[in-house]
C-alpha cells in the first residue's frame, strides 16, 4: 500500500479500537455500578444495617463519646465501614461536636480540631483545651463561642489563660458547663463569672478561688477545691447557688492552723446567724478541716441530703478528733433518717478510721454515709474508744451486712468486738478483712447476750474470713459453728479467703461442710483479699490495677 492509503488503514483502524475500549469502558462501569448496587443490597441484609439512621447514629456516639482524640480516631474508622456508614456519620453534627485541643501530634490534632468545627456545624460544642494548645483554640474557637455548651481548661499555674478566658464567657451565652484545673498549688487564682453565666448548671473548679456577680439559679452541681480554706468565699457562693443538688468541697493543703474566719458582718459577732437552707441538696460532700465544716454545718441547713461524705483534715489542736467528728456529722438535718435505711456498713482503718455505710445489702454504688477521720491515736485503749465513737451514730440502723477491716495489731480485743456485734442484732452477713481480727471476732460470736436466746447476732447467715492461720483458724471456726448450730443459729455459708483448701485436713473439711450449705475456698481473686493486701504493700507503692495486675506485682 502507498504512504496515503496506509495512513487511511491505520486511522481506520484506529478509530475501531477506540470503539472497542470506549464499549469495554461502559461495561466495565456499567458492572462496576451493578456491583456496587449489589453491595449496597448485600450490605443492607446485615443486621446491623436494618436498623434506622437515628438508631445508628446513637450507636455511633458510643464509639466517641467524650473529648479523646482516640475515640476520635475511632470515630474516623467507623466511618470507612461502608458507604451508609459514612454518609450518616458526615450528616450527624452531634459526632462532631467534641473537640480537644492538644500539643501531641500537633498539625494532626489541629487539623483533627478544625475537621470536627466543620462537621459539627450548629451542634453544640463540647470543648477540652490544653495549655500548650490555649491559645491556638482561643483564635479556632474565637467565632464560635455562641456554640460551646461545656468548656474544660487545663493549666498549670492559670493566671495568663483565666484573663483572656473570663471576657470571653459573656460571649458564651449558651454555655452549660464549665470545668478548670490548676495544676500549681503556689500561685492564688481566682475567676470573676459575670452576669452573663447565670444559665450555668455544672461547675468544676481545682485550685481556682470563684466568685459570682450574681445568683447562679440553675446551678446545680457545683465542686470546688483549694490549696487552703476559702470559708467566707464558700459560704457567699453556696447563698448564690440556692438550687444546687451536688456539693464538693475540697482542701487540698493540709493546715495546722485553725480557719481564719471572719462574720459577714463584724457589727454582729455576737448575733446567731439565720441559718440558709439548701432545699435541694441531695449529695455533699467535704473534705475540710473539722472548724471548716462545724461552720458550714452551722450557717446552712441541708434537709434533703441523701449521700453523705466527710473528709477530716488534721486538726491538730482538737483532742478527740473523732467524737468531735461525730458531733458534727449529727448537726446534718436528715441524719436520723439516713440511718435508719443503712442496711450495708464497711468499717476500715489503718493510719486512720474509715466508715462506709450503704444503704443496699451488698454495698454497691455510692455509699449514703462516707466518714474519714485521721490522727488516730495508737496508745493502748485509745482504739477501742475511736472505734466505739465512730460505729456508735449507726447502732440504730437496720444493718443486714458488715465488713470489718480495722488494720491495727492491737487494741481490739473479742469484748470491743462483741460490744460492737451486739449493735446489730438482724446482722446476716459478716466479713472480716484483716486476719489479725479474725480470732477475736470468733470468739466475739461465741459470746452470749441477754437477748435472743444468747447468741450473738442470731440471723446470721454468711461469714467470710482471711485467715491468718488457716489450720488453727479452722478449727476455730469449727467449734463456733457447732456452737451456733446447738443455740438454734446455724451459718448457711462459709468462705476463707486468699487460702487454698489443700492446707486443711480433709476431716476438718468434712465436718465444716457439714455444718453449712455453702463451703468454700478463694484463691485471693476476691477484691477485698487485695484491697487488704493493699493496706499491707502500700508503703511499697505497687501498681494495683486490677486481680491480675496485683498478682504479678505482688509475686515478682
Amino acid at each position: 500500500m502507498s504512504r496515503d492509503e496506509t495512513r487511511s488503514w491505520a486511522e481506520c483502524e484506529i478509530d475501531k479500537a477506540n470503539r472497542v475500549a470506549d464499549e469495554a469502558r461502559r461495561i466495565i462501569e456499567d458492572s462496576q455500578l451493578r456491583m456496587k448496587r449489589l453491595c449496597v443490597v448485600l450490605n443492607s441484609t446485615t443486621s446491623i444495617n436494618q436498623l434506622p439512621d437515628e438508631l445508628l447514629v446513637e450507636i455511633l456516639r458510643y464509639v466517641h463519646p467524650g473529648t479523646s482524640n482516640l475515640d476520635l480516631k475511632q470515630l474516623i474508622r467507623a466511618t470507612h465501614v461502608c458507604q451508609r456508614w459514612r454518609v450518616i456519620a458526615l450528616n450527624a453534627p452531634l459526632l462532631w461536636a467534641a473537640i480537644r485541643f492538644d500539643i501531641h501530634h500537633r498539625t494532626r490534632r489541629i487539623d483533627a480540631a478544625e475537621m470536627c468545627m466543620q462537621r459539627s456545624r450548629d451542634a453544640l460544642l463540647h470543648v477540652n483545651i490544653d495549655q500548650d494548645a490555649f491559645n491556638l483554640a482561643m483564635r479556632l474557637l474565637y467565632a464560635e463561642d455562641h456554640r460551646i455548651a461545656s468548656l474544660r481548661l487545663e493549666s498549670r499555674t492559670g493566671k495568663y489563660e483565666l484573663s483572656r478566658i473570663a471576657p470571653r464567657l459573656n460571649s458564651m451565652t449558651i454555655l452549660d458547663t464549665l470545668e478548670m484545673t490548676i495544676r500549681s498549688f503556689r500561685s492564688e487564682v481566682g475567676l470573676y463569672l459575670p452576669s452573663q453565666c447565670s444559665q450555668l448548671r455544672r461547675i468544676w473548679m481545682e485550685n481556682v478561688r470563684l466568685r459570682v456577680s450574681t445568683p447562679l439559679t440553675s446551678l446545680n452541681r457545683l465542686e470546688l477545691s483549694t490549696p487552703v480554706e476559702d470559708l467566707a468565699g464558700w459560704l457567699s457562693l453556696m447563698k448564690n447557688c440556692p438550687n444546687l443538688e451536688f456539693l464538693s468541697l475540697e482542701q487540698t493543703r493540709l493546715s495546722l492552723q485553725p480557719p481564719a474566719f471572719e462574720p459577714e458582718d463584724s457589727s454582729d459577732e455576737g448575733r446567731v446567724h439565720r441559718r440558709q437552707v439548701m432545699c435541694n441538696l441531695r449529695t455533699l460532700k467535704l473534705r475540710l478541716d473539722l472548724d471548716c465544716m462545724s461552720v458550714i454545718f452551722q450557717r446552712m441547713v441541708f434537709p434533703q441530703t441523701t449521700r453523705i461524705t466527710l473528709t477530716v483534715n488534721s486538726v491538730s489542736r482538737i483532742p478527740s478528733v473523732v467524737a468531735s467528728t461525730i458531733a458534727v456529722v449529727r448537726q446534718m438535718s436528715t441524719f436520723d433518717t439516713l440511718v435508719s435505711s443503712t442496711q450495708s456498713m464497711h468499717v476500715m482503718g489503718m493510719l486512720d478510721i474509715k466508715l462506709y455505710a450503704w444503704s443496699t445489702p451488698d454495698g454497691s454504688g455510692e455509699p449514703l454515709l462516707r466518714l474519714t477521720v485521721p490522727n488516730l491515736p495508737t496508745r493502748p485503749g485509745q482504739t477501742a474508744l475511736a472505734m466505739r465513737q465512730i460505729t456508735e451514730p449507726l447502732a440504730s440502723s437496720p444493718l443486714t451486712f458488715l465488713s470489718l477491716d480495722p488494720t491495727w495489731n492491737d487494741g481490739l480485743d473479742a469484748p470491743t468486738y462483741l460490744e460492737l456485734l451486739c449493735r446489730y442484732p438482724l446482722l446476716q452477713e459478716l466479713r472480716v478483712i484483716h486476719e489479725y481480727s479474725v480470732f477475736p471476732v470468733l470468739a466475739a460470736l461465741r459470746g452470749t447476750v441477754a437477748t435472743s436466746g444468747g447468741v450473738v447476732c442470731v440471723e446470721l447467715k454468711i461469714l467470710r474470713i482471711v485467715p491468718l492461720d488457716l489450720v488453727e483458724t479452722a478449727k476455730e471456726v469449727l467449734d463456733l459453728l457447732q456452737y451456733r448450730s446447738m443455740r438454734g443459729s446455724r451459718l448457711r455459708e462459709l468462705h476463707f479467703i486468699g487460702s487454698h483448701e489443700s492446707i486443711v485436713d480433709a476431716a476438718v473439711k468434712e465436718q465444716l461442710r457439714g455444718l453449712v450449705d455453702v463451703f468454700g475456698f478463694s484463691d485471693g481473686g476476691n477484691s477485698l483479699f487485695y484491697w487488704q493486701l493493699y493496706h499491707h504493700f502500700a508503703p511499697c507503692k505497687l501498681p494495683f490495677a486490677g486481680a491480675e495486675q496485683s498478682k504479678r506485682a505482688l509475686f515478682e
